[in-house]
Parts: structure tokens; sequence; C-alpha cells
């Protein structure tokens, strides 16, 4: 039989076990409510951040893909260049010297004129465009590869789905 001197501080001591246990606890759901709190006012700032970075970016013209085409910004500098006008008139010109290639030629044949047998009136011009829109001259270019690749899919004698000019 165990008297009572040995349960009474038995007992006091399972309620400040209890205690210690329930306070314990209470530390951590705080912690971890503080930490929760702090995480969510960091995604905030991250977001925010991005949204500064993002809007800091320059459009782009074109979208990756296969095979590559104007995005809607694209457009409006296509049409600000007059670029389906111009591609219209210089495209039969330039069609036989890639009869019978393949689409990807031809685009690597578009890109190659846009690059280095412009005309000095439109590398001015493709100069301009790129500063009043600030974009740099590559973008530019890539804008008129496009559609002047577009142009000789759509007038040329190419098969095979891969062969289909990619924008309207």
């Amino acid at each position: 039989m165990t008297s009572w001197w040995f349960i009474i501080p038995t007992g006091i001591l399972a309620v400040i076990g209890v205690g210690a246990l329930i306070w314990r606890g209470g530390a951590w759901y705080g912690a971890v409510n503080t930490d929760r709190a702090n995480f969510k006012e960091f995604m905030k700032e991250v977001r925010e951040d991005l949204k500064k970075i993002l809007q800091r970016l320059p459009e782009q013209t074109t979208a990756s893909g296969s095979p590559v085409t104007l995005t809607d910004y694209g457009k409006t500098i296509a049409e600000d260049l007059g670029a389906q006008a111009w591609a219209e008139k210089l495209a039969p010109t330039l069609l036989p010297t890639i009869v019978g290639t393949r689409a990807f030629q031809v685009d690597e044949f578009a890109r190659d004129h846009v690059t280095d047998d412009l005309s000095d009136d439109w590398r001015v011009r493709v100069a301009e465009c790129a500063y009043e829109h600030g974009l740099k001259r590559d973008q530019v270019l890539a804008v008129l590869r496009v559609v002047l690749r577009d142009e000789f899919l759509r007038i040329g004698n190419f098969s095979g789905p891969e062969d289909r000019p990619a924008s309207p």
C-alpha cells in the first residue's frame, strides 16, 4: 500500500508535466502560425517582384514553336512596317531560288534574306521600328522573316503538312 506522501508529489509532477506539454504545444502552434504568416508575406513580396520584372521585359514579336509564328504584338509590328505588302512584292522574285526545297529550308532562306540582303531603305525602316517600339533589331527582323516565309509557303508549290504557313 502506498502512502499519501508519495501520491501527492506524483500527482503534482503529472500536473506539471501535462502543463508543460500544453505550454510547449501552444508555443509550437504559435511558432507555426508565425512561420505561415511570414511565408504568406514572403510569397506576396515575390509575386509583386515578379510582376515588376515581367512588366520590364519587352514584348515578344514571335512565339516559339514549330514553326515560329507571330504574336499579336508581332502582327502589330508587321502592320506598322507594311511587311505583308513587302513580302507579296518580294517573294515572287525570290521564289525560283528556293523551288524544290523543304519548309525548314524556306524558313532558313527567309531568315538569311532579312538578316543579310535587306535594302538600305528596309534597314532604316527596321531600325526606326525597333526604336519606336523599344525592341531589338533582331525582334523586328524576326517579324519580317515570318511574314516572308509564310508568303513563300503560300505562293510556292511546297508539299506536306509541315510546309503549310503557320500564320494566316
